[in-house]
C-alpha cells in the first residue's frame, strides 16, 4: 500500500524507483487554482476567496472529529472548509490524510496534490 502512494505521488517527491510492476503510471495533471489563491499553513488570508471565518470553523470540527477517530465525518467538515476557502493548505492536507486513513486513496493523492500546488514547500 504504501509502495502504491509512494509510486502514485510520484519518484521525484518520495524516491520510488517507478510504479509497480503490474500497474502502468498516469500523467498527474495539476490542480486548477486561481491566481487569486494564495497558500497557507493557517486559516487563509482575509484576502482569499471565501468565507475564512466559516472555513476556518468547519477545519477545527474536522480536527476535532478526526481526533475521535470518526473520519468519515471529518472529511465532511474538511471539504466544507476547502469549499469556503479553496487556498486553505492545511484544510487539503487535513482532507488527505482522513481520505487516506479511508484507503480512498486516488482522491488522496488529489487532495495531497492540491496541497504542493498551492504550497511547494509543504512538509
Amino acid at each position: 500500500m504504501r509502495r502504491l502512494l509512494r509510486c502514485a505521488l510520484g519518484a521525484t517527491l518520495l524516491g520510488c524507483a517507478g510504479p509497480p510492476d503490474d500497474e502502468v503510471a498516469t500523467p498527474v495533471t495539476p490542480p486548477t487554482v486561481a491566481a487569486s489563491q494564495t497558500a497557507s499553513t493557517s486559516p487563509p488570508a482575509a484576502d482569499a476567496a471565501g468565507d475564512v471565518i466559516a472555513a476556518a470553523q468547519a477545519f477545527r470540527v474536522g480536527v476535532d472529529l478526526s481526533t475521535q477517530g470518526r473520519d468519515t465525518e471529518a472529511i465532511a467538515a474538511y471539504r466544507r472548509a476547502v469549499a469556503e476557502s479553496p487556498s486553505y493548505v492545511e484544510a487539503h492536507y487535513n482532507l488527505g490524510n482522513a481520505l487516506a486513513r479511508q484507503l480512498n486513496i486516488p482522491e488522496a493523492i488529489e487532495a495531497y496534490q492540491r496541497v504542493l500546488w498551492l504550497d511547494s514547500t509543504h512538509v
